[in-house]
Formats: C-alpha cells, sequence, structure tokens
C-alpha cells in the first residue's frame, strides 16, 4: 500500500510539473486560434533585417535513435511535425520501470530536424545558433556536418554555423540535434528535449559576442548613478578593423537617460577585443521588489562611421 501511494504521489508531482511545459502542437488542438509570441518563421526578408530571429517553428522530430538523421538528403517526411519548446518524455507512457524523479516517465534518444534557406545577402556575415535549454545531451549538426555538443540540459549554448551554410536563397540548409536523455538524471521531473526557445542570430562581421556585455553600477550604494560597460567585439572577417564602440543608456519606457559614451578599439581578423565606458544616469531608480525598474544598455558597433551591429543588455 505504502509503495502504490509513493508512486501515486510521485506520478501526480510529475504531472503539475509538466503542464507549462506541454508542447505547443497539443494546445493548439484546444484552442487553434492561440498565439505565441512573435512571428518565428524565417524568410528571406527577416533573415536579412532582424539580429535575432525566433527558430521554433517547423521541425521534424522522431522518437528512437538514426545512424543517418543528420545528412541533409535524409527523409525526414514520415516524422512528426512539432514546434519547440518540445518535450518528448511528457507524450509516452507511463512506466514502473522508470523511477520517481521522472514521474515514471521514459527519457531516451529523440532526433530533431530543420530545413530553411539562407539569402545571399548573409553570405559573409556572422550566423549564431542559440539553444536556451536542451535536455539532456545534445548533438547538433549543420548541412551533415557535426558542429558542437552540450553536454547539461539547464544552460544555454551556441554554435557559430557561418561556415556551414549554403547562402544562395535555394538551397535547403539542414538542421539536425540529437538529444539523449539517459535516466536517472535529475532530482525532479526534467522532460526531455529541445524545451526551450532556439534563436538564429544574424550580426555583420563586426558584431558583439553573444552574452558579450557585462554592465555594473559600482557608485550606486552612494548614490550616484555610473554605469560601466565592458563590450567584447568580435571580428570574423579577413583583415583588422577600427572601430568605435557607442553605449547610451535607455529606461524601460525606451526614453534615452545618459549621455552617450563612445571609445574607439582595434580588433584584429579572427580574433576579439573587448571595449569599456562610463555613462551617468542623474537620480536613478533603484531596483525593489516593490518597484522593480530596470533600464538598458544598447550597444553600438560602428566601422566607417556606420553602425554595424546593435546590441541591448537589460540591468536594473
Amino acid at each position: 500500500m505504502k509503495k502504490n501511494i509513493k508512486k501515486l504521489l510521485a506520478v501526480t508531482l510529475a504531472a503539475s510539473l509538466c503542464i507549462p511545459a506541454i508542447p505547443r502542437s497539443m494546445t493548439n488542438a484546444a484552442a487553434s486560434s492561440a498565439t505565441f509570441g512573435e512571428a518565428e518563421d524565417i524568410s528571406v526578408s527577416q533573415i536579412v533585417t532582424k539580429r535575432t530571429n525566433l527558430f521554433n517553428s517547423g521541425w521534424k522530430f522522431f522518437l528512437g535513435n538514426s545512424t543517418s538523421a543528420q545528412n541533409p538528403n535524409f527523409n525526414d517526411a514520415d516524422w512528426q511535425s512539432v514546434d519547440l519548446p518540445h518535450d518528448f518524455s511528457i507524450s509516452q507512457n507511463f512506466t514502473t520501470s522508470g523511477e520517481a524523479e521522472s514521474g515514471f516517465l521514459p527519457g531516451g534518444t529523440g532526433w530533431y530536424r530543420k530545413s530553411f534557406t539562407v539569402p545571399s545577402g548573409c553570405d559573409g556575415k556572422s550566423v549564431i545558433l542559440s539553444f536556451d535549454g536542451v535536455y539532456q545531451n545534445a548533438y547538433v549538426y549543420v548541412n551533415g556536418k557535426q558542429v558542437g555538443e552540450n553536454h547539461y540540459g539547464y544552460t544555454s549554448f551556441a554554435f557559430d554555423i557561418s561556415k556551414y551554410l549554403v547562402c544562395d536563397g535555394l538551397t535547403d540548409n539542414v538542421i539536425a540535434v540529437k538529444v539523449v536523455n539517459k535516466l536517472p538524471s535529475s532530482r525532479w521531473y526534467s522532460g526531455s528535449g529541445i524545451y526551450r526557445d532556439v534563436k538564429l542570430i544574424v550580426a555583420d562581421q563586426i558584431h558583439v559576442i553573444q552574452n558579450g556585455t557585462q554592465i555594473t553600477t559600482p557608485d550606486i550604494e552612494n548614490g550616484v548613478g555610473t554605469v560601466s560597460a565592458k563590450v567584447k567585439v568580435a571580428n570574423s572577417g579577413t583583415s583588422s578593423a577600427n572601430i568605435t564602440v557607442r553605449n547610451t543608456v535607455y529606461d524601460k519606457k525606451g526614453q534615452k537617460v545618459s549621455e552617450s559614451a563612445e571609445t574607439t578599439l582595434t580588433v584584429e581578423a579572427g580574433s576579439s577585443a573587448e571595449a569599456s565606458t562610463n555613462n551617468v544616469v542623474t537620480n536613478p531608480s533603484l531596483w525593489s521588489l516593490d518597484d522593480p525598474t530596470q533600464y538598458y544598455v544598447r550597444t553600438e558597433i560602428l566601422s566607417a562611421g556606420s553602425v554595424v551591429d546593435t546590441y541591448d543588455t537589460t540591468f536594473g
């Protein structure tokens, strides 16, 4: 009796934890008119004009292993069509051979594939494939080449896939992701698969590195609104570049609350360099539980007087 009660409690807990992770395809069946944030389709015009593109729609999924699913010409016509985030544990059958922490649901191996075209305007740009979270072990392929892997399910990771893409607006590029979740692997129900957003980040050869900004407010306890910004800039081109890094502070309404601060920098080809600036916000509003005020620093990278990259960093 005690064993059965323990199992029932574990299943109930797992079900409650799964509610936010139900695949969108399942929720669409109940509410086909529901929308989920901004449009996610990657089109020829979008990929040129937007720095960060949600890459969640139009994936194919297969539960099981494959030795050839990474190949571009692999036939995935019979695979399930899914949108991300997606959990392939919750759709499986409960099993007593599992363990309580997983809610008596299996893990296993799953494959994801997505095909898309890249316009010729992206040739020479930096293209980053960014995952907010994949549980648990992820192996990422682009056009049949493994570009990297990640072995922790709770942190984000990203890969520069520029050199693996065909940028002609006609040829299909194929991203394949193998996900392996061997149980037991967590102290609570984690689900399995690409369970957070995926983004495609398209930037100039001279660009702010992903998560490459550090914002501090060193004088804030004295009531002085100094905003210190450190910015890492990458150059994926073939020649050195003399650039200007310009930082400006805005409030959450998009109103400018500081003068711009600029510094010049030389970034060698195929390397990165760091720039530092200080802005001052007059009468800064401090973050608190009652008034969670936030600002953001807009970083602009200028080359030959023109802005080639823009990167926003929220802080409070």
